[in-house]
Order: C-alpha cells, then structure tokens, then sequence
C-alpha cells in the first residue's frame, strides 16, 4: 500500500495492489449480501407478526406462492 500525498505532506489518495483490491471488493460485496439479506428476513418477520396479530389477512400458500 501507498499513500500519495500533496506538497504538505498530507495523504490525499491510497494506491493498492490488485490482489488487495479484488479482496476488498469481495468483502465489500459480501457485506452488502449481509445487509440485503437481514433487510429481507426483518421485513419477513414483521409481515409475519402482522399476519398472527391480525392485522395482515392471512393467504393461501398458493396465492403466497403466485406471488413469487
């Protein structure tokens, strides 16, 4: 890794090797499948908490399957 700097000496840009690079854009990406996923299983549950609760009318699995 390298820091290139301005003429005062403060960094202004990172320089990485490409091996490093790739590492980082699949960590990236698989933070990014975290989140995604999480973000789906709490709306899951919630839609679901809103089905015992009443406040959803509850479907058949064949209409919940349509809707895939």
């Amino acid at each position: 890794m390298q820091f290139v700097t301005d003429e005062n000496g403060r960094k202004k840009a990172v320089l990485i090797s490409i091996k490093d690079w790739e590492k980082l854009q699949s960590e990236i990406k698989a933070i990014f499948e975290y989140k995604s996923m999480k973000e789906s299983l709490q709306a899951g549950f919630a839609e679901a908490r809103n089905f015992q609760s009443g406040k959803l009318k509850k479907k058949s699995l064949s209409a919940f399957l349509d809707e895939c």
